[in-house]
C-alpha cells in the first residue's frame, strides 16, 4: 500500500500506526469531515464500520471498483474513575455499592452488546454485496503479519495493554486457531 492515504479517527493512534505498518500514511480526520476526502477521491482508504456506508454515502468514495475489506480492527474500552477516598468519607459502604453498580452494569453492557452486533449484523448485510472483498492469500497473509506487528509495538509503546492484548490473542485464536499467530509466541 505505499503512497495510499487513509483517513483515520486523529484520536485514534493505534489505527494511525497500523495504517503505518502497511505501508500507507494515515491522514487525521474527525466523525465530521473523514468521509468527505474519500468521497471526493482525495484519499484511496478510510477505516470506518460498515454502518457508515450508507448515512455517509460512502459508495460516492467506492464507485465501481472499490471494496470493503472487514476485519476486526480496533478494541474499545470504558473506565469509570472514582476517587475513593473521598466517596469513602460520603458512603463507608462503597464497596458494596460499586459491587452492585458492576453487576448493573455487566448485566446492561452485554444487553447492550447483543445489540450492538445484532445491528453490525444487519448493517453489514445491507452494504451491496460487489463491495465485499476477500484478499488473495498473499496478500491477506501481508496484512495479518502488519497487523501482528503492528500490535506488538503498540503494546511496547504502551498504545495497547500487554494483558489485554493476550485476551484479544486468545480470542481470535479460538475463532480462527490455524491463524499463523497462534503457534507464535512473541505476541
Amino acid at each position: 500500500m505505499p503512497n495510499k492515504k487513509a483517513a483515520v479517527l486523529d484520536w485514534s493512534s493505534s489505527v494511525a500506526t497500523a495504517i503505518q505498518q502497511l505501508g500507507a500514511q494515515p491522514v487525521a480526520a474527525d466523525i465530521n469531515n473523514f468521509a468527505r476526502p474519500f468521497n471526493k477521491g482525495e484519499l484511496d482508504m478510510l477505516v470506518a464500520p460498515a454502518m457508515l456506508y450508507w448515512p455517509y454515502e460512502l459508495k460516492q468514495g467506492l464507485g465501481d471498483n472499490g471494496g470493503i475489506y472487514s476485519t476486526p480492527l480496533m478494541q474499545t474500552t470504558a473506565t469509570l474513575l472514582i476517587n475513593r477516598d473521598l466517596l469513602k468519607k460520603k458512603s463507608p459502604d462503597l464497596d458494596s455499592r460499586v459491587a452492585a453498580f458492576h453487576a448493573i452494569t455487566s448485566e446492561f453492557l452485554d444487553d447492550m452488546l447483543t445489540n450492538i452486533f445484532a445491528t453490525i449484523e444487519k448493517t453489514e448485510k445491507e452494504v451491496p454485496k460487489k463491495y465485499w472483498m476477500i484478499l488473495e492469500p498473499a496478500n491477506e497473509q501481508k496484512f495479518q503479519q502488519a497487523m501482528h506487528d503492528a500490535r506488538i509495538q503498540m503494546t511496547k509503546d504502551g498504545i495497547y495493554d500487554a494483558k489485554m492484548m493476550k485476551v484479544l490473542k486468545k480470542v481470535r485464536c479460538k475463532i480462527e486457531p490455524a491463524a499463523a499467530e497462534c503457534t507464535a509466541t512473541d505476541e
